[in-house]
Protein backbone atom coordinates (compact mmCIF):
# COMPACT_ATOMS: atom_id res chain seq x y z
CA UNK A 1 0.00 0.00 0.00
CA UNK A 2 1.48 3.33 -1.03
CA UNK A 3 1.53 6.51 0.99
CA UNK A 4 -1.41 8.86 0.66
CA UNK A 5 -0.45 12.47 0.00
CA UNK A 6 -2.48 15.41 1.30
CA UNK A 7 -1.73 18.85 -0.06
CA UNK A 8 -3.02 22.41 -0.05
CA UNK A 9 -1.45 25.86 -0.26
CA UNK A 10 0.16 25.51 3.20
CA UNK A 11 0.75 21.82 3.95
CA UNK A 12 2.06 18.69 2.22
CA UNK A 13 1.61 15.58 4.35
CA UNK A 14 2.30 11.90 3.60
CA UNK A 15 0.23 9.28 5.44
CA UNK A 16 1.07 5.56 5.56
CA UNK A 17 -2.03 3.46 6.44
CA UNK A 18 -0.17 0.18 6.00
CA UNK A 19 2.31 1.01 8.75
CA UNK A 20 0.11 1.98 11.67
CA UNK A 21 -1.72 5.03 10.29
CA UNK A 22 1.51 6.97 10.64
CA UNK A 23 2.67 10.27 9.18
CA UNK A 24 5.76 9.82 7.03
CA UNK A 25 6.34 13.51 6.33
CA UNK A 26 4.92 16.92 7.21
CA UNK A 27 6.01 19.99 5.27
CA UNK A 28 4.85 23.60 4.98
CA UNK A 29 5.12 25.81 1.92
CA UNK A 30 7.42 28.82 2.07
CA UNK A 31 7.35 30.67 -1.24
CA UNK A 32 8.61 28.07 -3.73
CA UNK A 33 10.14 25.74 -1.13
CA UNK A 34 8.67 22.90 0.90
CA UNK A 35 10.08 22.99 4.42
CA UNK A 36 10.10 19.93 6.69
CA UNK A 37 8.83 20.80 10.16
CA UNK A 38 7.99 17.22 11.14
CA UNK A 39 10.88 14.76 11.17
CA UNK A 40 10.95 13.22 7.67
CA UNK A 41 11.00 9.43 7.55
CA UNK A 42 13.53 7.65 5.33
CA UNK A 43 11.97 5.06 3.04
CA UNK A 44 13.73 2.20 4.85
CA UNK A 45 12.29 3.29 8.23
CA UNK A 46 8.62 3.69 7.36
CA UNK A 47 7.65 0.20 8.50
CA UNK A 48 8.51 1.03 12.13
CA UNK A 49 6.12 3.59 13.59
CA UNK A 50 8.50 5.04 16.24
CA UNK A 51 10.88 6.04 13.43
CA UNK A 52 8.25 8.06 11.57
CA UNK A 53 7.24 11.72 11.64
CA UNK A 54 4.21 11.02 13.87
CA UNK A 55 2.16 8.04 14.97
CA UNK A 56 -1.01 7.33 16.97
CA UNK A 57 -1.01 6.22 20.61
CA UNK A 58 -4.07 3.99 21.06
CA UNK A 59 -5.58 2.68 23.38
CA UNK A 60 -3.08 4.15 25.88
CA UNK A 61 -0.02 6.36 25.71
CA UNK A 62 3.52 6.08 27.02
CA UNK A 63 4.40 3.15 29.33
CA UNK A 64 2.81 0.70 31.76
CA UNK A 65 4.91 -0.39 34.74
CA UNK A 66 6.12 -4.00 34.41
CA UNK A 67 3.49 -4.50 31.70
CA UNK A 68 0.82 -4.98 34.36
CA UNK A 69 -2.50 -3.31 33.56
CA UNK A 70 -4.53 -3.20 36.77
CA UNK A 71 -8.23 -2.62 36.30
CA UNK A 72 -11.45 -3.50 38.11
CA UNK A 73 -9.77 -5.90 40.52
CA UNK A 74 -7.87 -7.81 37.85
CA UNK A 75 -4.33 -7.59 36.50
CA UNK A 76 -3.61 -8.10 32.81
CA UNK A 77 -0.06 -8.71 31.63
CA UNK A 78 0.88 -6.95 28.39
CA UNK A 79 3.77 -7.64 26.05
CA UNK A 80 6.79 -5.30 26.55
CA UNK A 81 8.28 -3.38 23.67
CA UNK A 82 11.33 -5.30 22.34
CA UNK A 83 14.44 -4.52 24.36
CA UNK A 84 12.50 -2.90 27.21
CA UNK A 85 10.55 -4.01 30.27
CA UNK A 86 7.40 -2.04 29.50
CA UNK A 87 4.72 -1.88 26.80
CA UNK A 88 4.98 1.41 24.96
CA UNK A 89 2.54 3.78 23.28
CA UNK A 90 -0.40 1.46 22.78
CA UNK A 91 -0.77 -1.18 20.12
CA UNK A 92 -2.77 0.21 17.18
CA UNK A 93 0.36 1.52 15.45
CA UNK A 94 1.63 -2.07 15.13
CA UNK A 95 -0.99 -3.02 12.50
CA UNK A 96 -2.20 -1.86 9.08
CA UNK A 97 -5.23 0.42 9.01
CA UNK A 98 -7.99 0.42 6.41
CA UNK A 99 -8.65 3.47 4.26
CA UNK A 100 -12.29 4.40 4.84
CA UNK A 101 -12.21 7.53 2.67
CA UNK A 102 -9.60 9.72 1.02
CA UNK A 103 -9.30 12.89 -1.00
CA UNK A 104 -6.84 15.63 -1.86
CA UNK A 105 -7.04 17.25 1.57
CA UNK A 106 -8.20 14.51 3.93
CA UNK A 107 -8.03 10.81 4.66
CA UNK A 108 -10.04 8.71 7.13
CA UNK A 109 -8.47 5.50 8.45
CA UNK A 110 -10.09 2.68 10.42
CA UNK A 111 -8.81 0.03 12.83
CA UNK A 112 -10.64 -2.98 14.31
CA UNK A 113 -8.86 -5.17 16.85
CA UNK A 114 -11.33 -8.06 16.69
CA UNK A 115 -10.05 -10.01 13.65
CA UNK A 116 -6.38 -9.46 14.52
CA UNK A 117 -3.88 -11.64 16.34
CA UNK A 118 -1.36 -10.21 18.77
CA UNK A 119 -3.18 -7.02 19.73
CA UNK A 120 -1.50 -5.91 22.96
CA UNK A 121 -4.70 -5.04 24.85
CA UNK A 122 -7.11 -7.35 26.71
CA UNK A 123 -10.35 -5.86 25.30
CA UNK A 124 -11.85 -5.40 21.84
CA UNK A 125 -11.90 -1.88 20.42
CA UNK A 126 -12.13 0.03 17.18
CA UNK A 127 -10.57 3.35 16.25
CA UNK A 128 -10.69 5.92 13.48
CA UNK A 129 -8.26 8.68 12.62
CA UNK A 130 -8.90 11.50 10.20
CA UNK A 131 -6.04 13.59 8.89
CA UNK A 132 -7.38 16.78 7.34
CA UNK A 133 -5.95 19.97 5.88
CA UNK A 134 -8.00 23.06 6.69
CA UNK A 135 -6.31 26.19 5.36
CA UNK A 136 -3.17 26.70 7.41
CA UNK A 137 -4.05 23.84 9.80
CA UNK A 138 -3.25 20.13 9.85
CA UNK A 139 -6.05 18.59 11.91
CA UNK A 140 -5.83 15.10 13.45
CA UNK A 141 -9.09 13.67 14.83
CA UNK A 142 -9.21 10.40 16.78
CA UNK A 143 -12.16 8.27 17.90
CA UNK A 144 -11.94 5.09 20.01
CA UNK A 145 -14.94 2.81 20.57
CA UNK A 146 -15.58 -0.04 23.01
CA UNK A 147 -16.83 -3.06 21.05
CA UNK A 148 -16.25 -5.44 23.96
CA UNK A 149 -18.88 -6.72 26.39
CA UNK A 150 -17.33 -5.05 29.44
CA UNK A 151 -16.02 -1.62 30.36
CA UNK A 152 -12.33 -0.86 30.04
CA UNK A 153 -9.91 2.05 30.58
CA UNK A 154 -8.94 3.97 27.49
CA UNK A 155 -6.51 6.67 26.50
CA UNK A 156 -5.07 8.03 23.29
CA UNK A 157 -2.84 10.65 21.79
CA UNK A 158 -0.36 11.28 19.01
CA UNK A 159 3.43 11.35 18.88
CA UNK A 160 4.64 14.05 16.47
CA UNK A 161 8.39 14.50 16.11
CA UNK A 162 9.48 18.00 15.14
CA UNK A 163 12.85 18.96 13.67
CA UNK A 164 15.08 21.16 15.81
CA UNK A 165 15.90 23.18 12.70
CA UNK A 166 13.63 23.26 9.66
CA UNK A 167 14.86 21.39 6.60
CA UNK A 168 14.81 22.14 2.88
CA UNK A 169 15.88 19.17 0.75
CA UNK A 170 17.57 17.64 3.80
CA UNK A 171 19.57 20.76 4.68
CA UNK A 172 18.87 22.66 7.89
CA UNK A 173 17.96 26.34 7.62
CA UNK A 174 17.54 29.01 10.26
CA UNK A 175 18.11 28.87 14.02
CA UNK A 176 16.90 26.10 16.33
CA UNK A 177 13.31 25.92 17.48
CA UNK A 178 11.93 27.67 20.53
CA UNK A 179 9.15 25.98 22.50
CA UNK A 180 6.25 27.07 24.67
CA UNK A 181 3.99 24.57 26.45
CA UNK A 182 1.04 25.88 28.46
CA UNK A 183 1.35 23.44 31.37
CA UNK A 184 2.03 24.37 34.99
CA UNK A 185 2.53 20.88 36.48
CA UNK A 186 4.62 17.78 35.85
CA UNK A 187 4.70 14.28 37.28
CA UNK A 188 7.61 12.90 39.29
CA UNK A 189 8.99 10.13 37.10
CA UNK A 190 11.13 7.05 37.50
CA UNK A 191 12.27 5.71 34.12
CA UNK A 192 9.44 7.64 32.46
CA UNK A 193 6.84 6.16 34.86
CA UNK A 194 4.85 8.49 37.10
CA UNK A 195 5.41 7.83 40.81
CA UNK A 196 2.92 10.27 42.33
CA UNK A 197 0.53 13.15 41.67
CA UNK A 198 1.59 16.05 39.46
CA UNK A 199 3.61 18.81 41.12
CA UNK A 200 4.52 22.37 40.20
CA UNK A 201 6.71 22.20 37.11
CA UNK A 202 10.43 22.78 37.78
CA UNK A 203 12.77 24.95 35.75
CA UNK A 204 14.13 22.11 33.61
CA UNK A 205 10.74 21.43 32.05
CA UNK A 206 9.08 24.80 32.53
CA UNK A 207 8.13 25.96 29.05
CA UNK A 208 5.29 28.26 30.06
CA UNK A 209 7.35 31.11 28.62
CA UNK A 210 8.72 30.38 25.17
CA UNK A 211 12.40 29.50 25.26
CA UNK A 212 15.10 27.59 23.44
CA UNK A 213 15.00 23.81 23.66
CA UNK A 214 18.34 23.79 25.46
CA UNK A 215 20.75 20.89 25.87
CA UNK A 216 19.23 19.17 28.93
CA UNK A 217 17.53 15.82 28.47
CA UNK A 218 13.75 16.07 28.77
CA UNK A 219 11.25 13.21 28.70
CA UNK A 220 8.45 14.46 30.93
CA UNK A 221 4.67 14.35 31.23
CA UNK A 222 3.13 17.78 31.83
CA UNK A 223 -0.39 18.73 32.85
CA UNK A 224 -2.29 21.68 34.32
CA UNK A 225 -2.96 23.08 30.86
CA UNK A 226 -3.86 26.75 30.66
CA UNK A 227 -6.57 28.09 28.39
CA UNK A 228 -5.45 28.58 24.80
CA UNK A 229 -2.90 26.73 22.66
CA UNK A 230 -1.37 23.60 24.14
CA UNK A 231 2.01 24.44 22.63
CA UNK A 232 3.78 26.84 20.29
CA UNK A 233 6.89 26.01 18.27
CA UNK A 234 8.77 28.93 16.77
CA UNK A 235 11.33 28.48 14.03
CA UNK A 236 12.85 31.99 14.05
CA UNK A 237 12.73 33.73 10.66
CA UNK A 238 11.02 30.69 9.12
CA UNK A 239 7.68 29.66 10.63
CA UNK A 240 5.54 29.32 13.73
CA UNK A 241 3.43 26.26 14.58
CA UNK A 242 0.58 26.55 17.07
CA UNK A 243 -0.78 23.31 18.54
CA UNK A 244 -4.42 23.51 19.58
CA UNK A 245 -5.91 20.50 21.36
CA UNK A 246 -9.34 19.57 22.67
CA UNK A 247 -9.80 19.46 26.44
CA UNK A 248 -9.64 15.66 26.41
CA UNK A 249 -5.89 16.05 25.82
CA UNK A 250 -5.21 17.16 29.38
CA UNK A 251 -1.55 16.12 29.25
CA UNK A 252 1.44 16.93 27.03
CA UNK A 253 4.57 14.80 26.89
CA UNK A 254 7.72 16.70 25.93
CA UNK A 255 10.70 14.68 24.72
CA UNK A 256 14.02 16.41 23.94
CA UNK A 257 16.83 13.87 23.45
CA UNK A 258 20.44 14.92 23.75
CA UNK A 259 22.45 15.18 20.55
CA UNK A 260 19.53 14.56 18.19
CA UNK A 261 18.06 16.86 15.58
CA UNK A 262 14.44 16.29 16.60
CA UNK A 263 12.14 16.57 19.59
CA UNK A 264 8.56 15.58 20.37
CA UNK A 265 5.52 17.37 21.76
CA UNK A 266 2.75 14.83 22.31
CA UNK A 267 -0.88 15.67 23.09
CA UNK A 268 -2.20 12.79 25.22
CA UNK A 269 -5.23 12.13 27.38
CA UNK A 270 -3.58 10.68 30.48
CA UNK A 271 -0.44 10.51 32.58
CA UNK A 272 2.36 8.02 32.04
CA UNK A 273 1.48 4.73 33.75
CA UNK A 274 -1.82 6.26 34.84
CA UNK A 275 -3.52 2.98 35.77
CA UNK A 276 -0.88 2.05 38.35
CA UNK A 277 -1.43 5.33 40.19
CA UNK A 278 -5.19 5.13 39.64
CA UNK A 279 -5.19 1.77 41.45
CA UNK A 280 -3.49 3.53 44.38
CA UNK A 281 -6.21 6.17 44.56
CA UNK A 282 -4.42 9.02 42.82
CA UNK A 283 -6.83 11.29 40.93
CA UNK A 284 -6.50 13.79 38.08
CA UNK A 285 -4.62 11.35 35.87
CA UNK A 286 -6.90 11.47 32.84
CA UNK A 287 -8.05 7.86 33.24
CA UNK A 288 -11.34 7.30 31.38
CA UNK A 289 -13.74 4.40 31.54
CA UNK A 290 -15.39 3.40 28.28
CA UNK A 291 -18.53 1.32 28.62
CA UNK A 292 -19.63 -1.19 25.95
CA UNK A 293 -20.87 0.69 22.91
CA UNK A 294 -19.41 4.03 24.04
CA UNK A 295 -16.90 6.14 22.14
CA UNK A 296 -14.44 8.86 23.11
CA UNK A 297 -12.97 11.33 20.66
CA UNK A 298 -10.68 14.31 20.41
CA UNK A 299 -8.77 16.39 17.89
CA UNK A 300 -5.61 18.46 17.84
CA UNK A 301 -4.25 20.70 15.12
CA UNK A 302 -1.05 22.36 13.98
CA UNK A 303 -1.57 25.83 12.51
CA UNK A 304 1.40 27.05 10.44
CA UNK A 305 2.36 30.65 9.87
CA UNK A 306 5.23 31.41 7.50
CA UNK A 307 7.27 34.30 8.88
CA UNK A 308 9.00 35.50 5.73
CA UNK A 309 9.48 34.69 2.09
CA UNK A 310 12.08 32.10 1.18
CA UNK A 311 15.70 33.15 1.06
CA UNK A 312 18.73 31.09 0.03
CA UNK A 313 19.10 28.12 2.32
CA UNK A 314 21.70 28.48 5.01
CA UNK A 315 24.50 25.94 5.12
CA UNK A 316 23.90 23.06 7.44
CA UNK A 317 24.32 19.36 7.93
CA UNK A 318 21.99 16.85 6.28
CA UNK A 319 19.66 15.14 8.68
CA UNK A 320 20.90 11.92 10.19
CA UNK A 321 18.68 8.84 10.36
CA UNK A 322 16.04 8.65 13.08
CA UNK A 323 16.75 7.10 16.45
CA UNK A 324 13.79 5.17 17.91
CA UNK A 325 12.63 6.53 21.22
Amino acid sequence: MAELSLRNDTWRVEITPEYGATVARGQIRRAEEWVDVLRPTPIQSRALAPDTASYPLIPWSNRIRDGLMRWNGRTHRLRPWPGTTTPMHGTAFEFPWDVAASGADRVSLAFDSRPLTGVNFPWDFTATIEYRLDGDRLVVSTTVANVDDEAFPVGFGHHPYFVRRPLVDGTAIGPEAELQVACSSAYPLDECLATGPAELVDARVDFRTRRALGQAFVDDCLTGRAHGPAATILYPDVAELIMEADDVFGHVVVYIPIGQDFFAVEPVTHANDALTLHAKGVTGLGVRTLDPGETVEGAFSLAATVLEQASPSLPGSPRSGPTPR
